[in-house]
């Protein structure tokens, strides 16, 4: 008999009328609430997931080894069924995974490291996994010693720290919400993928924080202190275009707020 090797792992975005469905008054625990995407007064345009991803799969459904997009952090709640978790930290990637940067950065020189141009987790690397079943086997026998393992039952959250790497099986049929966010603690490592990515966003979120913890003494917003340090020549910020070509969702992640699955 055929087996599949990879179950269709289904992912909805949890709109306005999927919350009503599930629990009107859901919301992050107190330690997650801060998220600047979301609490933005004007959302960016063409970012999917901003409120979140329901998640269901049958045993044996997962996701591929990757690391969450633009610098953003999750975490991941599950509602139902055992989930089995490896993560690795950010660096070298994870057994089996081929990683591959765009020729300017290979052409740039730059050393890899954490983050940086080269390294896997550059926004401008991408990558591609194998299916996470037969992966997560292989990895298990190897003992491979950078590898951390859980086991997510239902009722647990999940948190996966901005720029780790990390893969997920089914081990039974599984619900789960889970979200990306950007917040203090990332917000640096999130705005030098945005500025590489998604200039207009990088732009349109560090006026938002600015507007959020500005004071009296400081009434100039950074696209105006930034051009005044220009001597009025050739024009600071990109500013034209949406800037959301760049090259697909950071670093192999398609999917445009989509985290850990």
């Amino acid at each position: 008999s055929c087996r599949d090797v990879e179950p269709l792992y289904l992912f909805e975005e949890f709109d306005e009328s999927l919350r009503g469905a599930v629990d009107p008054s859901f919301c992050a625990p107190p330690l997650f609430a801060e998220d600047f995407l979301a609490d933005m007064p004007e959302p960016p345009k063409n970012f999917a997931g901003l409120a979140g991803w329901i998640l269901v799969g049958p045993p044996g459904s997962g996701s591929r080894w990757h690391f969450d997009p633009w610098g953003t952090a999750a975490w991941n709640l599950l509602f139902e069924g055992r989930k089995l978790w490896c993560f690795a930290p950010p660096g070298a990637a994870p057994p089996g995974v081929q990683t591959s940067a765009l020729r300017a950065d290979l052409d740039a020189g730059a050393p890899g490291g954490r983050g940086g141009r080269g390294s896997p987790e550059s926004p401008r690397v991408f990558y591609a996994a194998p299916a996470a079943l037969e992966n997560l086997w292989q990895c298990a026998r190897s003992g491979d010693s950078r590898l951390l393992w859980t086991v997510q039952e239902a009722d647990d959250l999940v948190f996966v720290p901005s720029g780790w790497w990390h893969a997920t099986v089914c081990l039974t049929e599984t619900s789960a919400y889970t979200r990306n966010y950007i917040n203090e603690h990332n917000y640096r490592r999130a705005m030098e993928a945005l500025t590489l990515l998604h200039p207009s966003v990088a732009s349109q979120l560090e006026r938002w924080i600015w507007k959020l913890h500005a004071d009296d003494s400081d009434d100039e917003e950074p696209a105006a202190r930034k051009k005044s340090h220009d001597n009025g020549g050739g024009g600071g910020d990109d500013g034209g275009g949406d800037g959301d070509g760049g090259g697909g969702g950071g670093g192999g992640c398609a999917a445009a707020s989509g985290g850990e699955r």
